[in-house]
């Protein structure tokens, strides 16, 4: 039975509440660093940063839709050679979590002594057009609309219809899909390590919680309709490059 608690928020902030949990994280000493993106002084972009001060944590912002570089890589060179000697927390999106079992698998990166917390992920701009969704929006406004209408939000192609847009492989899941954000946030344990992480923070747990169920019923909903998606999305490719006429015209 999956063990969860709902993280409270308060005037709507949920970029504030994510950096609440993660600044206890630290100063409880639960983990002594957290691999977290930051958002650059310019405010133009985020860069994963290894994060051992508490104070920096309020620059964290998890649910930033931008991608600058697959958090895994980093990940991979921490860890490569050794393990990492601190108790370390990464905070990843779901395709950088497969990405980084994939690298597991190869022997280029190790988990050991790693917790892995994974976010909902409704996708992320390119590179090139995130300043400008950050000169015009944030990230709390984006995640509390994006679900819907991916199409018009010129996110990625690919992210529009990936089909695992939640983690599968994290210790903690932190839950957007089918809750009330105006209310919480869902804080998920799928591993006893992120069981004893919400014993450690001192949470009154739930198992099996109703708003953990409406998450279940609401994700499988989400990816019945990503899997549409992406079904049309390849019929309609296949009609564009099929036959030589075609594909040498892609050319």
């Amino acid at each position: 039975m999956a063990k969860s608690v709902i993280l409270t928020v308060k005037d709507g902030q949920l970029r504030q509440t994510i950096n609440t949990f993660l600044h206890d994280l630290l100063t409880k000493k639960v983990v002594e660093a957290i691999l977290v993106p930051l958002v650059h002084p310019a405010e133009s972009n985020v860069v994963p940063s290894l994060v051992t001060e508490p104070e920096y944590i309020k620059q964290a912002d998890v649910l930033a839709p931008v991608l600058p570089v697959n958090s895994a890589r980093i990940v991979s060179a921490m860890t490569k050679l050794t393990p990492v000697s601190k108790k370390t927390a990464v905070v990843l999106k779901p395709c950088e979590m497969r990405a980084l079992i994939e690298l597991v698998k190869l022997k280029q990166a190790s988990l050991d002594n790693l917790v892995l917390i994974g976010v909902d992920c409704p996708g992320a701009y390119a590179v090139k057009d995130y300043p400008q969704f950050a000169k015009e929006s944030t990230s709390d406004d984006f995640v509390k609309t994006a679900w819907q209408g991916k199409e018009d939000l010129k996110l990625r192609a690919g992210c529009q219809i990936c089909e695992y847009p939640v983690p599968l492989t994290a210790d903690l899941t932190i839950g957007l899909v089918g809750i009330d954000l105006s209310k919480g946030l869902l804080l998920q344990a799928n591993t006893e390590v992120g069981e004893q992480i919400l014993e450690k923070l001192g949470f009154a747990v739930e198992s099996d919680s109703e708003t953990a169920k409406k998450r279940d019923a609401a994700v499988s909903q989400l990816l019945a309709e990503i899997k549409k998606k992406r079904q049309k999305f390849f019929d309609q490719t296949k009609e564009e490059v099929g036959g030589l006429k075609n594909l040498s015209a892609i050319f």
